[in-house]
């Protein structure tokens, strides 16, 4: 392939026009002498290139009225998240966890629409505050939930994790 490429290239510079080389002044001279008579504005290019007469421009106003900025506290609208089980086991499979509720909400809907019964469960962590955790049904012992969780996985195409139920 390499030589095939060699002999490709070596075809099409054969049949390009060569550059003058550098140590060649008259062909320096000719490039410079052409570049010179293209580069000679035209009367044309005079006409255009004359800068047009100034418009005149009304000054903005001296005064703005603007009214003073006020803080506006926004308190987020609780989303409509699945409640837990009654019953919630000893374990449980986690999809995921955001300090968002309507990223928890996303989620759990994803969950929903494979045909999965998410909850999410509200956890207040010192120092990191509200957590909404994504969560999957409830086990009595973690081998049936990590054989769920495997099925989650698969499923969904994330990523789960075996928690216990606090």
């Amino acid at each position: 392939m390499f030589a095939l490429g060699l002999l490709v290239g070596m075809q099409l510079a054969r049949r390009s026009t060569q550059p003058a080389l550098a140590g060649d002044l008259a062909a320096l001279d000719e490039q410079r002498a052409h570049a010179q008579r293209n580069a000679a504005p035209t009367r044309s290019d005079e006409q255009v290139a004359r800068p047009e007469a100034r418009r005149e421009v009304s000054p903005p106003p001296s005064t703005v009225n603007v009214a003073a900025a006020r803080t506006v506290a926004v308190k987020p609208e609780p989303a409509n998240l699945p409640e837990p089980p009654a019953d919630p086991g000893n374990f449980t499979v986690q999809l995921g966890a955001s300090q968002d509720g309507a990223d928890a909400a996303q989620l759990a809907a994803r969950a929903s629409a494979a045909g999965l019964k998410a909850y999410v469960a509200e956890a207040r962590l010192p120092g990191k505050g509200i957590w909404y955790r994504v969560r999957i049904g409830a086990f009595a012992d973690k081998d049936s939930a990590e054989r769920f969780r495997r099925d989650v996985e698969r499923e969904l195409r994330t990523s789960a994790v075996v928690m216990p139920t606090r």
